[in-house]
């Protein structure tokens, strides 16, 4: 066992949640979901600790950003966005998943991504890891700064104008702050990848994850509108989640 990588683990671990607690960003279970998670990754590798510090500290401030308007328009909202465990594990459940995956079936030394028609089960794990991300901060930024939009969005399944926070509803705004998301994500791989394996090869990933943000945006706006209540509540005049008595 590489020791080393254990104590950097922890040590990057402990800092994520401390600093996610502190800056109120997380609750208490948030901050222990926190710790296991970036323990996990930095086990994994260091890349994929930069996705995960990627969208964590970018979806924190976004969530805080403008937290007054927004909680003048939905109901749910809540003021300086701690998140729970089960909000953490939402958000990164699935990439600690493939981050485990690799450490059993791939190891933890950094693999560089394939790109060919022979496609290795750690190029297989990384592009997992890699479009998890990308929508998951596509979703993150598109929801927190297309719901501040000038206008009203249109919800996706008819094209009609609806209140802000209707689930469903896209704006230009926010598809735009999706495809800058995305932008993040493989920029923050490139860096990794290009410190770890010494080589700027992996560029195409930028490109990649920019694509794949707006279209998981796109994904998620479409489930919400099919499967997730919204209505305008004139008496509170906000967008609530849970049809009235």
């Amino acid at each position: 066992m590489d020791w080393t990588r254990v104590g950097v683990s922890i040590a990057v671990s402990v800092a994520l949640s401390w600093r996610g607690y502190r800056k109120r960003s997380l609750s208490t279970s948030g901050a222990i979901a926190a710790f296991m998670t970036g323990f996990i990754h930095t086990m994994a590798g260091y890349t994929f600790t930069m996705l995960l510090g990627a969208f964590f500290f970018t979806a924190s401030w976004l969530t805080k950003y403008k937290s007054h308007e927004k909680a003048k328009i939905e109901e749910d909202f809540k003021e300086g966005g701690q998140r729970t465990a089960i909000q953490v594990f939402a958000n990164s459940g699935l990439a600690s998943a493939v981050a485990l995956c690799y450490i059993w079936l791939v190891g933890a030394d950094q693999a560089p991504i394939q790109f060919g028609c022979s496609i290795p089960l750690s190029t297989l794990l990384l592009s997992a890891l890699i479009g998890h991300y990308s929508c998951s901060n596509g979703d993150t930024w598109s929801s927190e700064l297309g719901v501040l939009s000038s206008g009203n969005p249109i919800l996706i399944t008819s094209f009609k104008r609806v209140p802000k926070g209707t689930n469903g509803g896209v704006s230009t705004l926010g598809m735009l702050a999706s495809i800058v998301a995305g932008f993040v994500i493989g920029f923050a791989y490139f860096i990794s990848s290009a410190l770890v394996l010494r080589s700027l090869s992996e560029w195409p990933v930028i490109l990649v994850a920019t694509i794949a943000a707006p279209l998981g945006s796109l994904i998620d706006s479409i489930l919400g509108a099919t499967l997730q209540y919204s209505a305008f509540d004139a008496e509170l005049k906000k967008v609530v989640s849970k049809p009235g008595p």
